[in-house]
């Protein structure tokens, strides 16, 4: 697999992993509603029940080395693009 396309999804995880996961839950839920919530992975074959779990499996090794080097740009740019505009989780305030 392409070093560039591991990386551009490795950054995807990084933000996602400090996003506000909540927001990104509310914002792209109409994907995932129950009539749809199951969702499958055209390359792994795997079910996918959420936004949080289909941005971490789309950023896991196995999602990554099955599409062998390619990458679906609109629907990694409408990942990052709502990763990156729910912000940041906030941090709990000292007392």
């Amino acid at each position: 697999v392409e070093g560039d396309v591991v990386n551009r999804f490795m950054q995807l995880c990084d933000r996602f992993n400090r996003c506000d996961k909540k927001r990104l839950v509310q914002q792209t839920s109409g994907l995932f509603t129950e009539r749809n919530s199951k969702r499958m992975c055209a390359l792994c074959n795997v079910k996918i029940a959420s936004p949080n779990s289909f941005v971490m499996h789309i950023c896991g090794r196995k999602h990554i080395f099955a599409m062998q080097g390619a990458a679906c740009a609109d629907a990694f740019d409408f990942w990052w693009n709502a990763v990156e505009t729910v912000g940041e989780k906030s941090n709990p305030k000292p007392e």
